[in-house]
């Protein structure tokens, strides 16, 4: 628990820290990020929306005013570059980097409170017996894999239209030695692979679930016997 506490705030440091890289590195893929449209001397955090690429809107946005500016440029007032600097034929999808951004984010934070809870209640000894926060915990195990799968979505998604960053367009990578064939045999293989150890790896879990604590201690008992 403890480790789960701190990481969960060392893990939102690397998260800012990565944030204001792209900023300066990638602008466009900030800009999709935030489905920032034009750009703003200190530029909102936008919390919820509905990115509208067709209108270049969002729709029922929600957004704390000079968050962004402030986030990635520690100065409230600094400029954060919008899509209409960019040619759109440069421009990467908006909706699906800006949602999984921000459920990224917001999982985030999700640990971050429930490793402050899970301490207090470790603090006032009340921690074996608070069956719900137990329960919780239970639950958010797969949130972190969700969060991490978020995270590639808003990375590799908001970098497009480029395979590599202003050198190579997707497009362009495309190979033409390759067959479909192969590609799609490889995948199915590997869908395949990880699907038996999955399978193997979680049998083996339920297994031991079953047997409990106390069949592994008289195991052990007897065996010093």
């Amino acid at each position: 628990l403890a480790v789960f506490a701190a990481a969960a705030v060392l893990q939102l440091g690397s998260g800012h820290a990565h944030s204001v890289q792209v900023t300066k590195t990638q602008p466009e893929k900030m800009a999709a990020f935030e489905a920032l449209w034009e750009t703003q001397e200190g530029a909102p955090f936008t919390v919820f929306g509905i990115p509208d690429e067709k209108n270049e809107k969002t729709h029922l946005a929600v957004r704390i005013p000079k968050m962004l500016s402030l986030l990635v440029h520690f100065d409230p007032n600094g400029k954060v570059l919008g899509l209409n600097e960019f040619p759109k034929e440069d421009w990467p999808p908006v909706f699906l980097p800006f949602a999984s951004y921000h459920l990224m984010i917001l999982f985030g934070l999700l640990f971050i409170l429930i490793g402050a809870v899970g301490v207090f209640l470790q603090a006032r000894k009340k921690l074996p017996g608070a069956r719900r926060y137990l329960k919780v915990l239970l639950w958010a195990v797969p949130l972190p894999y969700l969060a991490n799968e978020f995270g590639w979505i808003s990375a590799e998604v908001g970098r497009q239209p480029w395979a590599v960053y202003k050198v190579l367009r997707t497009s362009d990578a495309v190979s033409a030695v390759v067959p479909a064939g192969n590609i799609l045999f490889s995948l199915i293989l590997f869908t395949l692979i990880y699907a038996l150890i999955g399978a193997a790896g979680f049998s083996i879990i339920l297994r031991t679930v079953r047997r409990g604590p106390g069949d592994d201690q008289a195991d052990t008992q007897k065996g010093e016997a």
